[in-house]
């Protein structure tokens, strides 16, 4: 299933339950489908990260190697390299 369509899936829930009668069981209910929910959304968030943590990791290498060839060449003797020098 996809992310949406589990977002919408609990928001669905938490809606369908506030608009039965209350009982002694609808706050817990309602509590719980929001913790499930913001479960979900910790996942999707987090995910993103480990998906893209091995394009980030191939960006922070090229870039240290940069710097380090930098330094290497003796431009460091010139201050601190600028953000045109790298781009």
């Amino acid at each position: 299933m996809d992310e949406r369509k589990l977002f919408i899936e609990c928001l669905d829930r938490i809606k369908n339950e506030i608009e039965h009668p209350v009982d002694n069981h609808t706050a817990e209910i309602v509590a719980s489908h929001i913790q499930v929910l913001l479960d979900y959304l910790s996942r999707f968030y987090e995910r993103q990260f480990i998906t893209r943590r091995k394009v980030n990791s191939d960006v922070l290498t090229k870039f240290e190697k940069a710097l380090k060839e930098y330094y290497a060449d003796g431009h460091g003797k010139d201050g601190v390299p600028t953000v045109n020098y790298f781009a």
